[in-house]
């Protein structure tokens, strides 16, 4: 039962991406300036004939430009996970940045082995809806938000140090190689999930950029600690825009 499903009815998902400067996303994760959040809501839409083993996905068509479309996909299974590993999850919210209006432009992104479209949405809010037999660390019920970058094979990679990975080919969810968020359900290892307060749940779908920017200080800071008479008191942001608020207010913290 979707309780969306009246109001959305015979209308699809609209997704509007808002024009503006955007960065870009190589082998290391980028911040955006213009981002918007996409209200997914309890359900994502309704689609009239929509096999019961089926459900709809946002995709684009890796190399072909403006190619945005809705795609068909099987419904996941906690059981993909191996070793009872798997968690279940309902996408609520997902934010739609300059990311994904590059991808859309056919600007970079592979499809996963096997597809020939990429299924986009990296910046996600969802709800756990069911877990494996070994799962302790979320039950049904849980907020969560899913990590973006998957393990390569570098020495980073395994020591969960992902954005530092030193291989030339990378993997993140809705970007590159492995597909994203804008859809209904996914299922994932506990390891790439972070459990979010139920007092957050409106603001959670920012904890991914908010971790770029997290992940951005903290770089400047090490960089710069070698030189023990550093004393930063002042900061510059470029752009005013969700990722530059979060940015300065941030800094404001420091």
């Amino acid at each position: 039962e979707r309780p969306d499903q009246a109001a959305a009815a015979d209308r699809g998902l609209a997704v509007r991406i808002r024009a503006g400067s955007a960065g870009s996303r190589g082998k290391a994760p980028s911040a955006v300036d213009n981002h918007s959040d996409v209200q997914i809501g309890q359900a994502f839409w309704r689609v009239h004939n929509l096999k019961d083993n089926d459900m709809k996905s946002v995709a684009v068509i890796p190399g072909q430009a403006n190619s945005i479309h809705l795609a068909d996909l099987p419904k996941p299974s906690v059981h993909e996970i191996p070793n009872g590993r798997g968690v279940l999850v309902q996408v609520l919210r997902v934010g739609v940045d300059g990311t994904d209006k590059e991808i859309n432009a056919a600007e970079y992104g592979l499809a996963p082995p096997g597809y020939d479209f990429l299924v986009i949405g990296h910046e996600c809010f969802g709800q756990v809806t069911e877990v494996g037999y070994d799962v302790s660390e979320f039950s049904p019920g849980d907020f969560v938000v899913p990590t973006v970058r998957r393990p390569g094979g570098s020495f980073y990679d395994q020591i969960g140090q992902y954005d530092m990975t030193l291989e030339d080919t990378y993997y993140e969810r809705g970007i590159n190689l492995r597909h994203g968020f804008l859809t209904e359900l996914f299922v994932e290892d506990p390891e790439y999930l972070v459990k979010v307060p139920k007092g957050l749940k409106d603001v959670a779908v920012l904890l991914e950029p908010m971790s770029i920017i997290q992940k951005g200080l903290i770089q400047a800071y090490e960089a710069q600690r070698r030189f023990k008479i550093w004393r930063p008191k002042k900061a510059a942001v470029l752009g005013a825009g969700t990722v530059g608020l979060l940015a300065a207010l941030s800094l404001r913290m420091k």
